[in-house]
């Protein structure tokens, strides 16, 4: 009972002291308590906006971190590729060093063998030389300086004796002194089989006369496959061959022929089929379209024109088949028909 009187007392006691508070104290501390929450409503939405911006930006980073890892795993990608070409070209080298100086252990062999060889080479030329200073001041002793003549080219097949041997098969040629001058011809015309020379006309004999020279072809018709043979007054040998017979008057084509110049060891092939030869009463001969010209009384040459190099004429000199000369001073001449030696070829063909 005690309890309960005192608990009501102090309840109207704490009403007593409500009543106190005035309205506008209450509406006060109302606004009030508004205030603070409008407050902390705005710091939780600015606390809201600022985490967003953070997690936005945060995304942004992340993005481009994955971007630049992956950037970089490419990167790594082919700097691992390159790496493995690298050494594959280190174990490719490393092979070729290998082959290389095992090839040039091979080359410095070969280069001992070669040496040696040179030496032989060397050894064998002296002693070539030897013989032939030797037979060439024989030649000279026995036939005089103006008619011997050397060749500058190389007849491997055939030894420097045989070369220089005064015996060949070229009939009673007074213009032919030495083999090779015969085996040289025997190449140009026919460079398999042997080859039998027929004269039919010598000018030291029987002068430098047209009428003559045709009259001893016509002799031998269908007189073809003719050789002319020419000696100059300094001993120059140049000359002409042609597979057609000379009849008529006029050009006579004959891709086939060929002019030479035996000293030099050089042949001139046909470049103008049609006019290969000129044939008249009045000429001894005429190769070209005045290519090489012998009349009774003069002889001249206008080379190179029907004659030449087929490829490129313009690697001949002009006159380069008489050596420069233009107007030629001719010593003697001579006329051969060729046939194959039927004995030596098994065959027979003029």
């Amino acid at each position: 009972m005690i309890f309960t009187f005192e608990y009501t007392t102090n309840k109207f006691s704490y009403l007593k002291k409500l009543k106190k508070f005035s309205k506008k104290k209450i509406i006060y501390f109302l606004s009030f308590l508004l205030i603070i929450l409008f407050i902390f409503s705005c710091y939780k939405n600015i606390q809201s906006s600022k985490y967003q911006k953070d997690n936005l930006n945060y995304q942004n980073i992340l993005k481009q971190t994955q971007s630049n890892i992956n950037y970089l795993k490419e990167k790594i990608s082919i700097f691992n590729q390159n790496k493995t070409l690298l050494e594959n070209n280190i174990k490719s080298q490393k092979i070729n060093e290998k082959n290389f100086i095992s090839e040039n252990e091979n080359l410095n062999e070969k280069k001992q063998i070669k040496e040696t060889e040179l030496k032989k080479l060397n050894e064998t030329y002296i002693n070539k030389k030897e013989e032939y200073s030797k037979l060439l001041n024989y030649y000279i002793q026995k036939l005089g300086k103006q008619n011997v003549k050397i060749p500058l080219k190389p007849f491997p097949n055939y030894p420097s004796t045989d070369l220089y041997s005064t015996t060949h098969y070229i009939e009673n040629s007074t213009i032919i002194r030495y083999k090779w001058q015969e085996i040289q011809l025997n190449e140009w015309i026919y460079s398999e089989g042997t080859l039998i020379y027929e004269l039919i006309y010598s000018s030291s004999k029987s002068g430098f006369s047209p009428k003559n020279v045709k009259e001893a072809l016509k002799s031998k018709s269908p007189y073809k496959n003719t050789l002319f043979l020419i000696q100059l007054e300094d001993y120059t040998i140049i000359g002409g061959f042609t597979f057609s017979p000379w009849e008529g008057e006029g050009f006579i084509s004959d891709g086939g022929s060929f002019l030479f110049n035996l000293d030099n060891q050089k042949k001139y092939r046909n470049v103008d089929e049609k006019k290969a030869l000129f044939n008249s009463e009045n000429i001894i001969c005429a190769f070209g379209d005045e290519d090489l010209v012998i009349k009774e009384n003069e002889a001249y040459s206008k080379f190179p024109k029907s004659f030449g190099d087929p490829l490129n004429n313009k690697n001949i000199l002009k006159n380069e088949l008489t050596n420069g000369n233009e107007t030629l001073k001719i010593k003697q001449f001579e006329i051969y028909t060729i046939k194959r030696d039927y004995y030596s070829d098994n065959q027979y063909e003029e």
